[in-house]
């Protein structure tokens, strides 16, 4: 992802990456591994930090609803150790996301924020 985009274009564009769905999808609630999640509450959260135009606010909704959606999604212990490639992609997207999240200049942001 460029260096250049903004980190609310980063963190949606991670963010439609993680639920496979545009945030102007009009796609319901879903199972993720055991739990269901609300991808219609969450995309209307997307969209309503967006609207504020504020992009701090759409980054730290992006990476709230992430860990929820986290939360949700389960993994079998034979997916675990078969290495399944839904699990690596997992881990390899959620490693990109914690570094848009944890970069000097997000935390700074965040911390400036609170």
């Amino acid at each position: 992802m460029s260096e250049q985009a903004s980190i609310s274009t980063q963190a949606v564009a991670l963010w439609e990456e993680l639920t496979g769905k545009s945030v102007n999808s009009s796609s319901y609630t879903f199972r993720v591994g055991g739990d269901s999640f609300d991808l219609y509450q969450a995309n209307k959260r997307v969209q309503q930090a967006q609207a504020v135009g504020d992009d701090l606010t759409v980054a730290l909704v992006v990476k709230t609803l992430a860990e929820q959606y986290a939360e949700a999604e389960t993994f079998t212990l034979a997916d675990i150790l078969a290495g399944n490639e839904r699990l690596s992609a997992r881990l390899e997207l959620v490693g990109r996301m914690s570094a848009l999240f944890t970069a000097e200049s997000a935390v700074a942001r965040f911390e400036a924020f609170f």
